[in-house]
């Protein structure tokens, strides 16, 4: 496995006048980033307390018509896969060195984090359209085909009507990650309310009135209306875990 990161410092002669002087050249720069550090660096190799980690190259220039000088840091990890977190380990600490030091580093190029990104992505993946089987098959066995119109907050409602792909048949696939979470979590009032308040206000005594059918009035959400009663989970255990979830893909 072959995963590069590449970093860049600058040091600037008015701000560090001693780290400018004495940095003028790699050889300078891979002494200080070494001294009293697990990272080690021999020739063109790397190694994190004497475990060799792949590849090491380092250039670096004068920015013109500036009092700055730039390195270039590039760490090539030529590992199995197992090792990579070993090999991050070793890049926090050449980061926590070189910020020791007084430097401001900029990572221009990651490939471990590209890495865990599609690692992770496929399972959040899968996770997401785990939830879309779960409401749809609930809610159509359940409710029909209209349920999307009868049991939806109008925050889906809205999304599902602004839709740029509502040329898809399955509805939820129109839905984003995180509004899955509103469906089971933002309360509403069902459809018809003005239905039911007309029977309230044209009612003559409460016999007259259908008690399933003015529960509707009470504002709930589909966990609280549906869910709860056939899933052992809190809904606040559920929706804090969804949200953070949604961050991490972001």
């Amino acid at each position: 496995m072959n995963l590069k990161v590449e970093y860049l410092i600058i040091i600037d002669k008015e701000t560090s006048p001693g780290l400018y002087s004495l940095c003028e050249d790699e050889k300078n720069l891979r002494k200080l980033i070494t001294t009293d550090s697990p990272v080690s660096i021999n020739e063109d190799k790397i190694s994190y307390k004497n475990t060799n980690m792949g590849t090491f190259v380092i250039n670096t220039d004068l920015i013109k018509e500036k009092d700055q000088r730039y390195f270039y840091l590039s760490c090539i990890f030529d590992g199995e896969e197992k090792d990579i977190i070993f090999f991050s380990k070793m890049l926090h600490a050449l980061k926590s060195k070189i910020s020791e030091i007084g430097w401001q580093v900029e990572t221009i190029w990651d490939d471990i984090s590209l890495f865990y990104s599609k690692s992770a992505y496929e399972e959040i993946h899968k996770i997401e359209n785990l939830m879309r089987k779960l409401i749809t098959y609930f809610m159509v066995t359940n409710f029909g085909k209209n349920w999307i119109n009868d049991n939806s907050p109008s925050s889906v409602k809205e999304i599902i009507g602004k839709s740029k792909r509502q040329h898809y048949q399955d509805i939820l696939h129109q839905v984003d990650f995180i509004h899955l979470g509103d469906f089971l979590f933002k309360t509403y009032q069902k459809d018809g309310i003005n239905f039911l308040l007309k029977k309230i206000d044209t009612a003559d005594n409460i016999s007259e009135l259908n008690l399933d059918e003015l529960k509707q009035l009470v504002v709930k959400s589909n966990w609280d209306r549906f869910f709860a009663k056939v899933v052992d989970c809190d809904d606040k255990y559920l929706k804090n875990r969804w949200d953070e979830l949604y961050e991490f893909r972001c």
